[in-house]
């Protein structure tokens, strides 16, 4: 007979909202062992779901919660279970979970299709929090589906988590409520907007579970703010060792990996290709035994709701299974002690179906360092998977799962993860459907493949002439790097280290990192850090800790991203004063959370990029005519923003600027800063196909002439920042499409195929070395950076990255010249 638990009762503080979460475990050096039969162990509480919708179902349609599955995919293993109807807006189901329990879920409509709910600012949820410490209820309000928006008033609540020991900002915690989230800055702020008035669930948890989860009604009320001053409580930390089992039929050594719903086992907390969250490649191997088990040990927060599961590929493709076949997703409370788990994977098979062993064989010219991936097209492409190296260009891959799910299925080949872009020739592209395909068979089979020519592969090419002779060396604090672009990809960081390595053999000392936040609303003027496009604070942090660990200074260069084109965006401003206030605001947070990344991680220079921000720029105005910020007023904001980084940031404070920019409204602003990044794209010629002779003397012209102008009016150092495209009219300023210039920032994306440009590795080479030649001459020149250098993999593209070019060459030879290696 189900126990009916009584509702919690919930205290409100209004209008000032003060949380706190107490937490008093600690770790103690004993070594508990369990096996999977402690789980039956587990305490349970029962949690009631109400939910209120904004408007009444249609006849036919029905309500259902989905609890979702991060690890195996969170629109690939949700489990449904379908709301009592108490009145036309109300509804309710209770469901058992194990105490300690963080449960993702959502509510859906379900009718000849299913919809997904959305919030109010018209896109879908991803998915609420509920944390489970007893017995306990939840009131949710459903704002609207995708055919019916909400139409009704707002509120929001904004506040600041704070660590409960010493009351210091918590960043990078994720708030939600409403199914709006956002990670919290460096200052432990956060604004939740757009939430319609009802009592909201609002939930905080790290995203590895460094804090104890809070969660606490809070109450929006239309046109209003709720603030919440939110105090965390760390947890502290146990090691704990996964020992496993794997099934009596799995080959011998086979690479097991271990992938779970936290950064450490491969979880982005991102929507990825065909609903994947995990990344196989960021996911820990466990360590073969000579038992023949297989051993991995982690350090993990007490209290942490991990799930997890053993993994051939990545949560969906060849994962555990049962041996009723269904999907294998383990959960374990981290308790206050050091602790060994006992795991026996039961299968990797598909019942019903045999295994399918993929053989490939690549080409000699593939790199060395370069790993070899299969991705999969089911229903549409999902996530590469890494195939497993057998030496002498032979790579294998036996994929064994979801078998029984899929149907007729695509494949292809890829370098590093980046399919669509790194393809074998012939399937080369984001939306090439394939054209080898497998039927899962009934018995096992084998596939040999062979891959003859990669896209993107340099072909042999004229060696660049560069100057004989003795080139002076420059001085020791001349920077000569390279810059990421602005953009990213969780799939690029297992191989960040192999691009540093590329600059330390270039003899690089410095290296430009990007970080975005998107503009994710025009009004209010939502700039946050999202998912799988961001790169996150834990990425950046170990971006960083490799390059110095190879002599690679830093310089963090935060850009505002935009989720429209930018002219798009700023055409859609109402420009009201209230806004601009909100848009003021949300930027010097975004750049004040970096400049603590920037401080935190020692970082050299730190530079303000007002690119695609000319309307925040004294002198400009918005697109659409709306009213904007006097010239005045925006001076002294930069200024002050300036005096800000300062005081959390002692290095180096740079501004970004183009060669052909009018900075006349800039110079008050200028002098604050300690140097100038120049980024330099002119056109130089219009010879085709010029050689470095023919482009020194516009190349002179424009460093001695246009930028050392700048230098002087200022005397701050000035940083010869290079983005000139591997494309034929390059060098001229314009590489034609129908009849017009293509803009230069199409060129940053790495691997995009633009048929109307024509590779010229040459045009680019050449352009470098006749910088290069005028830069070594000019002493006052303060450093020199090629921009848009592609890290997860080297392209023969037609992009402005020198990675894997002729021009990387060119930058080899000239920084072995202007700092000779010891």
């Amino acid at each position: 007979m189900r126990r009916n638990y009584p509702k919690p009762k919930v205290n409100w503080l209004i209008p000032l909202l003060i949380f706190f979460l107490i937490s008093c475990t600690s770790p103690t050096p004993t070594v508990q062992i369990l096996s999977q039969n402690t789980t039956s162990q587990t305490l349970m509480a029962e949690v009631t779901f109400q939910a209120t919708l904004s408007q009444p179902l249609k006849e036919g349609e029905n309500l259902s919660l989905e609890v979702l599955d991060e690890v195996t995919g969170i629109a690939l293993n949700p489990q449904r279970y379908p709301l009592q109807r108490q009145n036309d807006l109300k509804y309710s189901v209770r469901l058992p979970f194990a105490v300690g329990s963080l449960v993702k879920y959502r509510y859906i409509r379900e009718s000849k299709s299913i919809a997904i709910e959305y919030n109010t600012q018209k896109k879908q949820i991803r998915y609420r929090l509920y944390y489970v410490k007893d017995p306990g209820s939840v009131e949710d309000f459903i704002a609207g589906w995708n055919d019916t928006p909400y139409q009704g008033p707002f509120g929001r609540i904004q506040g600041v988590v704070l660590n409960a020991l010493d009351r210091t900002p918590v960043p990078n915690v994720l708030v939600t409520a409403a199914g709006v989230t956002m990670l919290t800055a460096a200052d432990g702020s956060f604004t939740l907007d757009g939430l319609p008035p009802w009592t909201h669930h609002l939930v905080v948890v790290s995203l590895n579970g460094e804090f104890v989860p809070f969660q606490q009604g809070a109450q929006v009320i239309e046109e209003a703010m709720t603030p919440a001053e939110i105090l965390v409580q760390p947890a502290p930390k146990v090691q704990v060792t996964f020992v496993v089992t794997p099934p009596e039929d799995s080959p011998s050594g086979i690479p097991i990996r271990m992938v779970g719903n936290i950064s450490t086992l491969g979880n982005t907390f991102a929507d990825l290709r065909g609903g994947m969250n995990v990344l196989a490649s960021r996911a820990p191997y466990l360590t073969y035994q000579q038992d023949g088990t297989y051993r991995l040990t982690l350090e993990l927060p007490v209290g942490l709701d991990l799930r997890y599961k053993y993994t051939l590929g990545d949560g969906f493709w060849n994962a555990e299974r049962t041996k009723q076949g269904e999907f294998r997703v383990r959960q374990f409370i981290v308790p206050a002690q050091n602790v060994m788990i006992e795991d026996q994977i039961e299968t990797w098979k598909s019942p019903g179906k045999g295994s399918i062993s993929f053989y490939l064989t690549v080409p000699e010219t593939t790199g060395a360092n370069e790993s070899i991936s299969i991705q999969f097209n089911p229903y549409g492409w999902t996530e590469p998977l890494p195939m497993w190296p057998l030496g002498n260009h032979q790579w294998l891959y036996i994929l064994y799962s979801p078998l029984d799910a899929i149907g007729e299925t695509a494949y292809r080949f890829c370098r590093n993860d980046q399919c669509g872009i790194a393809d074998d020739l012939t399937t080369f592209g984001p939306d090439n459907p394939g054209t080898k395909r497998f039927t899962p068979p009934a018995e096992g089979i084998k596939i040999t493949e062979v891959v003859k020519e990669w896209k993107w592969q340099l072909p042999p090419l004229e060696p660049i002439t560069v100057p004989a002779g003795t080139i002076p060396p420059k001085p020791g604090s001349f920077i000569q790097g390279v810059a990421f672009p602005a953009d990213y990809h969780p799939s690029w960081q297992p191989f960040i280290p192999w691009a540093i390595e590329d600059l330390a053999q270039m003899n690089a000392n410095y290296l430009i990192l990007s970080p975005t936040w998107h503009f994710t609303t025009t009004d209010p003027p939502n700039l946050q850090w999202l998912t799988g496009v961001d790169a996150t604070w834990e990425d950046l942090s170990n971006t960083i800790q490799i390059a110095r660990s190879k002599q690679i200074n830093i310089a963090l260069r935060p850009t505002a991203a935009f989720e429209k084109p930018p002219a798009v965006w700023w055409s859609e401003c109402p420009g009201t004063s209230g806004w601009w206030k909100t848009w003021l605001d949300r930027y010097r947070t975004f750049i004040l959370h970096h400049a603590a990344l920037a401080s935190v991680s020692g970082t050299e220079i730190f530079i303000l990029n007002p690119e695609n921000l000319e309307p925040v720029l004294p002198g400009n105005s918005l697109p659409n005519g709306a009213p904007v910020v006097s010239d005045a007023d925006l001076k002294a904001y930069w200024i002050d923003l300036i005096q800000q980084i300062r005081k959390i940031y002692s290095g180096k404070v740079a501004w970004q600027i183009s060669s052909s920019q009018n900075l006349d409204t800039l110079s008050e602003i200028l002098k604050e800063t300690d140097l100038i990044f120049v980024h330099v794209y002119d056109p130089l010629t219009s010879q085709e196909d010029p050689q470095a002779e023919n482009l020194i003397p516009p190349a002179r012209e424009l460093i001695e002439n246009k930028i050392r102008l700048i230098r002087d009016q200022y005397d701050l150092p000035i940083v010869v920042e290079l983005a000139y495209p591997s494309s034929k009219g390059s060098a001229n300023g314009c590489i034609p499409s129908n009849g017009n210039c293509l803009p230069l920032f199409v060129f940053y994306q790495g691997g995009l195929d633009i048929s109307a440009a024509e590779e010229s590795f040459r045009e680019q080479a050449e352009i470098y070395n006749a910088f290069l030649q005028v830069i070594s001459q000019s002493e006052w020149v303060a450093g020199v950076v090629s921009d848009g250098y592609f890290p997860p993999i080297a392209l023969a593209d037609k992009s402005v990255s020198v990675r894997g070019k002729p021009a990387e060459d060119v930058l080899w030879f000239w920084f072995n010249q202007f700092h000779p290696k010891e």
